[in-house]
C-alpha cells in the first residue's frame, strides 16, 4: 500500500483474497481509574492482542474473532484500580475456510489508567428543617474546585461577584446533591442525601447511606443503545439515571438474582449521567456517556 505495509499469505488451495493492513489505533487509550475496562473500541475488524516485549510484539494474549465495534479486553490484565500505563501489540487477522491464518503487521496499543480527583464531604447526608436552606460549599472540606447538581440548588451572587450554590426546598422529603470534582480527563462524583423535615416536627430517623467508591460492571460505556449492569451480589437493588443537573430520567427496581440487568437508553438525549446503585446500605455512582 502507499504507506509500504505488506503481508503475503500462502495455502494449500487458492480458495480466498484478503488484504490485511496494520491496525489505526487511537493513542493513548486513556481510562480514569476505578472504572470499568471491558472493550477496546478499534475497529471491525477481527484483532489479535499480544503483550509487549522491550518495545516489541511478545505474547498472544486475547482475541477477537467476531467481526464488532467491540473486542473484550478481560485476558489483558489492566488493573484500573491503580494509576499506570500499559502496552499492547494489536493485529488484524483473517482465517481462510481451510484454517489458514493471514495477519498483519502490529501496531502498538497503549492504554493509561489515569488517577481520579478527590474531594472531601463533611458527611455522607444531612438533615435541616422545612425552610432551611445550606450553602453547599460549606460542606465541602477537600478540593472546592468541583460543582454541585440535583434537586432544589440554585445559585446566588454574593455582594462581591461570588457565585454560591444555595439548597433549600418548600416540600419535606428526600433530596440527592451530587458535588462533582475534575481534572484533565476525570471526573469523581460524590452523593450526599439532604432530609428536609417539616417545620415543628423531628426529621425522621433514616438509615444512613454508606457511598462507596467501588464500581460495579456497567457496558457498553460510552453507549448509544442501551447498557448492562452486573449485580455485585444477590440482593434488591434499586437503579436510578440521572442528568447533571440532578434530574431523575429513568429508575428502576431489581429482583434477586436478576444480573445483568438491561437498562435502555436510545431515547435519552447525548451527554454525561449518572448511574446510582442502591440498596438497604450502600451507594455506588459511575458516570455513562450517551452518544
Amino acid at each position: 500500500d502507499e504507506s509500504g505495509n505488506q503481508k503475503t499469505c500462502e495455502t494449500k488451495h487458492h480458495i480466498a483474497n484478503q488484504f490485511l493492513q496494520m491496525p489505526e489505533v487511537a493513542q493513548p487509550g486513556i481510562i480514569c481509574e476505578e472504572d470499568l475496562w471491558s472493550y477496546v473500541k478499534i475497529g471491525t475488524d477481527q484483532y489479535m492482542l499480544y503483550a509487549d516485549q522491550n518495545g516489541s510484539k511478545g505474547s498472544l494474549m486475547s482475541i477477537c474473532n467476531t467481526p464488532s465495534l467491540i473486542c473484550s479486553t478481560a485476558d489483558l490484565g489492566v488493573d484500573t484500580k491503580e494509576p499506570n500505563q500499559y502496552n499492547f501489540w494489536a493485529s488484524t487477522f483473517f482465517e481462510f475456510p481451510d484454517g489458514t491464518i493471514c495477519e498483519s503487521e502490529a501496531a502498538p496499543l497503549y492504554v493509561d489508567v489515569q488517577a481520579k480527583p478527590v474531594a472531601t464531604l463533611s458527611a455522607p447526608n444531612k438533615t435541616i428543617n422545612l425552610g432551611e436552606g445550606i450553602e453547599l460549599m460549606d460542606l465541602v472540606s477537600e478540593n472546592k474546585s468541583g460543582y454541585w447538581s440535583g434537586e432544589n440548588i440554585i445559585y446566588l451572587m454574593t455582594a462581591t461577584g461570588e457565585n454560591i450554590a444555595y439548597f433549600s426546598s418548600n416540600e419535606a422529603g428526600l433530596y440527592k446533591l451530587y458535588y462533582t470534582v475534575k481534572n484533565d480527563n476525570c471526573e469523581r462524583s460524590y452523593l450526599m442525601v439532604v432530609e428536609v423535615a417539616s417545620a415543628g416536627k423531628p426529621a425522621a430517623t433514616q438509615a444512613s447511606y454508606k457511598t462507596t467508591n467501588a464500581t460495579f460492571n456497567m457496558y457498553p460505556n460510552p453507549s448509544t443503545n442501551k447498557v448492562f449492569i452486573d449485580l455485585p451480589d444477590e440482593a434488591v437493588y434499586q437503579i436510578s439515571l440521572t442528568d447533571i443537573s440532578g434530574k431523575v430520567m429513568k429508575q428502576l427496581e431489581t429482583t434477586m438474582n436478576e444480573s445483568p440487568v438491561q437498562l435502555k437508553v436510545n431515547d435519552l438525549p447525548k451527554g454525561m449521567y449518572l448511574v446510582a446503585l442502591t440498596n438497604e446500605q450502600t451507594q455506588s455512582i459511575q458516570k455513562l456517556i450517551i452518544e
